[in-house]
């Protein structure tokens, strides 16, 4: 019988039909040998059919990160006969690696006697690389969902920040969350705006200064992002050894204003070609500066309507709702509190003789003698004209007393230069009121502590009357 008249087997019709399939297709004997591969299989690894039908070759062609968990995975299958599906990464002939999915069954011939396995081999490069961009967008918007959320809470907690020690406590917290994975720092400029200094900073900077000049920052100076790569950009001064992976400055500015600067350090070279992550801290920044605008413009607001423009003293309205405040504090600590009401003495006639502007330095300069010489707890007003207030809280009559008497004296003391010429010796009357003992209500303290003032006036100014002097002689007057 002639090989054409020879009967044809499974096997053999199997060949047949697999040299045809456009995937590829394999079988294996009992063992677990590789008995055929078809056509396909030849033509994507670029192998000869003279290379002997086994499982070397598909072993050598395995990406080295896949072998492990593919052979642990056949041998698993193999001890029960059960089906397997594997996904790998397989060279082709151009020396490229592609996903492939491979699929098979066990055969069994009669009486349930196991032949071995039959697979087919899928390239999924295309559906992986799918399936990779979409684990990566979603990575993505993962990230910008949690940095959106952080920022929305950093935003919240710095429209409620009543100063800029509230405002550096919410960016320390914050922004290093921001940016967990990367080094970094948020520098502000000082009031001075000489110098640029840190307000928090994280992770392992590599030769960062914390304080140093707007010039010595390429951002600062130009008003622009400065982005440094390994083989890109000029390294900023403030830097005393360049950073490996790079790094970007980002200055925090809102109406042309430049307020402080972002700095973000690269802690590997993947960071260092992050877009998702550079956009991510231009958003920052932008929300940042806006942050730190809305706040100083409040700050600004909330200054003009509490403070005493010539003087920078509280207002008059501040000071009686803050001596309600501290009234009910002592009420509740059951400690005294004082008023004392000032008024500079014959400064009408200064102004008529020297001119309202050298009476408004004089007065500055009384402002800033009491800032600088009372406790940061109390309170300095300016009342009206040139009558101010001061309310000293937790101390005693006696105290008070002393404390308005070195203050007084000390008035003496001033040298008020205007226009290179001395502005000669001030004095001013006092007169002194006590919570409790000459009210409980910012009125009754405010009025018993002015008709002690008037009765200082009345003995000669210069000197500090007691409100409990007053009424010590004559009860009613304090009534």
């Amino acid at each position: 019988m002639t090989t054409e008249q020879q009967p044809l087997t499974w096997q053999t019709i199997y060949q047949q039909v697999a040299d045809e399939s456009p995937v590829i297709l394999w079988m294996t004997d009992a063992g677990g040998d590789h008995v055929y591969y078809n056509r396909c299989w030849y033509e994507f690894t670029g192998s000869s059919k003279q290379h002997k039908a086994d499982g070397e070759f598909w072993l050598q062609s395995l990406h080295p990160d896949d072998k492990q968990q593919c052979l642990q995975q056949i041998k698993s299958a193999m001890r029960d006969y059960l089906p397997m599906r594997l996904t790998y990464r397989l060279r082709n002939a151009a020396g490229e690696y592609c996903w492939m999915l491979d699929q098979s069954r066990p055969c069994f011939g009669q009486q349930g006697v196991f032949l071995g396995y039959v697979g087919a081999v899928v390239d999924i490069s295309e559906q992986k690389k799918a399936e990779q961009a979409q684990e990566r967008t979603n990575y993505d918007l993962a990230r910008a969902n949690k940095h959106a959320q952080l920022n929305r809470e950093m935003n919240d907690h710095l429209q409620v920040c009543n100063d800029m020690s509230e405002v550096h406590a919410v960016l320390s917290h914050f922004v290093p969350k921001l940016f967990s994975k990367s080094s970094g720092a948020v520098y502000m400029i000082n009031e001075a705006r000489s110098l640029v200094e840190a307000v928090t900073y994280w992770g392992n900077l590599d030769g960062e200064e914390l304080s140093f000049t707007r010039e010595e920052c390429w951002a600062l100076r130009q008003g622009k992002v400065h982005r440094v790569t390994e083989d890109h950009g000029v390294v900023c001064s403030h830097l005393e050894q360049d950073p490996p992976y790079g790094y970007v400055c980002i200055p925090l500015i809102s109406h042309g204003d430049v307020m402080g600067l972002l700095y973000l350090q690269n802690n590997n070279h993947k960071q260092m070609h992050d877009d998702f992550r550079y956009q991510q801290a231009i958003n920052t920044s932008e929300n940042l500066s806006l942050a730190l605008s809305s706040f100083r413009l409040r700050q600004a607001l909330r200054f003009q309507s509490v403070r005493d423009p010539l003087t920078r003293l509280y207002n008059r309205r501040y000071m009686q709702e803050s001596l309600e405040r501290e009234i009910a504090r002592m009420k509740r600590n059951k400690t005294q509190l004082a008023v004392i009401m000032l008024d500079l003495d014959h400064f009408k006639r200064f102004n008529d003789t020297h001119g309202h502007a050298a009476g408004d330095a004089v007065l500055q300069a009384l402002a800033e003698y009491f800032q600088s010489n009372l406790r940061a707890d109390d309170i300095a007003s300016r009342y009206g004209g040139e009558e101010f207030t001061l309310v000293l809280s937790n101390i005693d009559a006696e105290n008070a007393a002393r404390r308005a008497d070195i203050l007084r004296k000390g008035v003496l003391d001033l040298d008020v230069v205007f226009q290179e010429q001395s502005m000669g010796e001030f004095s001013v009357s006092m007169g002194l009121a006590m919570y409790p003992d000459e009210g409980e209500t910012p009125a009754d303290l405010l009025q018993a502590a002015d008709k002690a003032l008037y009765q200082a006036k009345q003995d000669g100014r210069n000197r500090l009357c007691l409100a409990a002097d007053i009424r010590a002689d004559d009860p009613s007057v304090m009534q």
